[in-house]
């Protein structure tokens, strides 16, 4: 427990972080760069928002495991992005494919253990990355 509380808190405030810099950057709203009590920005509320609704709905073994595969969905994402510039970083393709293929394969395992055990989560998982692509999707146009 005390684990899975300490992941969400580090997520938590690093998200935050990355969402300001995202938006400095211009890649996501100005407004997740204003900072809110002259100290945060307001992607932290947002963010911390998020995961209080998260926190109030699931027990932290549901939460532990949609982290989880929110990683895996990331170091994918990262993978399949690091074979576009494996000519310029010097990489191995077969390596990062090896690293893309069980990535995927431990996403699909952990969402068949999800949907067994926990189906309540599989489906926030699944409606929070649709929403969220979704988001993306209309923010890109």
């Amino acid at each position: 427990m005390l684990s899975t509380s300490s992941a969400v808190n580090a997520t938590l405030f690093g998200a935050a972080n990355v969402s300001y810099q995202v938006a400095k950057d211009g890649e996501r709203p100005q407004s997740f760069t204003r900072k809110v009590w002259s100290r945060n920005s307001e992607g932290l509320f947002i963010t911390a928002a998020l995961v209080i609704v998260f926190v109030v709905l699931f027990d932290l073994g549901p939460i532990a495991m949609m982290g989880s595969a929110a990683f895996l969905i990331v170091y994918a994402a990262v993978s399949l992005g690091h074979l576009r510039v494996h000519r310029q970083t010097g990489a191995k393709p077969a390596i990062i494919w090896a690293s893309l293929i069980t990535l995927l394969a431990m996403f699909v395992l952990l969402m068949i253990y999800i949907l067994r055990n926990q189906p309540a989560a599989a489906l926030a998982l699944i409606v929070t990355l649709a929403v969220s692509a979704l988001i993306e999707w209309a923010y890109r146009r």
